[in-house]
């Protein structure tokens, strides 16, 4: 299985954590996601 380093995270993961032309693994996309909804929820 291919290792990917995530540019967001630092950390190697499978390649099927990632989208086609993704660097960002699928973990911090959905951290990002649930900030980003904190965020609009303490508007």
């Amino acid at each position: 299985m291919t290792k990917v380093k995530c540019s967001s995270c630092k950390s190697w993961k499978d390649i099927k954590n990632f989208k086609i032309t993704s660097t960002v693994c699928q973990d911090c996309k959905k951290q990002k996601r649930l900030r980003d909804f904190k965020d609009k929820e303490a508007l």
